[in-house]
């Protein structure tokens, strides 16, 4: 028997210390697979060769400069011998693949394009993310993104810690029923965008956003009726707080309900549920009302903004 987190019976009892501080960390399913495929990839790295590249460099020996022709020429070679290997590595692309972004940001206009610059064998594209603003180039950002779906815009506009200026998120990792994005923030005082490594594990399709109140809760989908919910909230000194988890997840046969508040870092249970059957589809709602209200301690948290964006 497996449990929700996809660990074994054996592997779960294992790790009960880790449930004593909160029975959630040890079921983060999605970062736990995440790791998986990075290190299976690295494993499968020959450990003389380079899994991609995103820029060229190769070294010209000095030669005699009366032979210009032959200097040229040799150039040449060099370049289409490493062009050659960059291709091999990350894929030849016919045509570039080209998007861009427009919008304004404190009465200034800021264009975002992304590149497709190569693909690799092991499902990885490499974008060129260029911004500008009010026609001059201001930041470049080199990213690979793990998977991501075919006809899928890499660069989306939100705005993530509400603040009122438009973020950007980077489509890293996307299925077909949950994906997962790399957040830049918009800081006014730089005019750059910044990456948050913090804000990755957000769901990028589950996650709910309320700017009233600026709150965020994370879903981390596990199957059809279990998963973790997170809450969090965005202080005035700019930290994205815990507040709160609660969860659904198998224990035997049976569904489990439990919730807790965050309290100097640990996450106290105050809510467990008896156990109830899989294919009880009213209890499983009645249970997740129960750990909303848990979650939220009771508070309006207000309309919810698509990806944190006031209309």
């Amino acid at each position: 028997m497996r449990s929700a987190s996809g660990l074994s019976a054996a592997s779960w009892d294992e790790n009960k210390s880790c449930m004593k501080q909160s029975p959630f960390k040890c079921s983060l399913y999605y970062i736990a697979r995440r790791t998986k495929r990075q290190i299976e990839r690295k494993e499968n790295t020959p450990k003389n060769g380079k899994k991609s590249a995103r820029s060229i460099v190769y070294k010209v020996n000095p030669r005699s400069r009366a032979n210009t022709a032959e200097k040229e020429g040799t150039m040449m070679k060099k370049t289409i011998c490493a062009l050659g290997t960059a291709a091999l590595l990350f894929g030849s692309l016919a045509t570039a693949e080209k998007e861009a972004l427009h919008f304004s940001e404190d009465s200034h206009s800021f264009i975002v394009t992304s590149e497709v610059i190569g693909r690799s064998e092991y499902g990885e594209t490499a974008f060129d993310i260029r911004v500008t603003m009010d026609g001059n180039e201001i930041q470049t950002i080199n990213f690979t993104a793990e998977n991501v779906n075919e006809g899928q815009r890499e660069a989306v506009l939100c705005d993530v810690n509400m603040d009122g200026y438009a973020d950007l998120a980077l489509m890293n990792s996307m299925g077909a029923s949950d994906g997962f994005a790399s957040y830049y923030l918009y800081e006014p005082m730089t005019g750059q965008f910044v990456h948050h490594p913090g804000l990755d594990r957000l769901s990028f399709y589950r996650a709910q956003f309320y700017p009233e109140k600026r709150y965020v809760l994370n879903y981390l989908h596990d199957s059809a009726a279990t998963g973790i919910w997170e809450l969090y909230q965005w202080q005035t000194d700019g930290e994205l707080k815990l507040l709160s988890e609660a969860a659904i997840q198998f224990e035997g046969d049976a569904l489990t309900a439990m919730a807790g508040r965050a309290k100097n870092g640990t996450i106290k249970i105050s809510y467990t549920s008896e156990p109830f059957a899989y294919e009880d589809e009213a209890r499983r709602r009645l249970e997740c009302d129960k750990l909303m209200a848990i979650l939220f301690d009771g508070d309006d948290p207000g309309e919810a903004a698509e990806l944190g964006l006031r209309p």
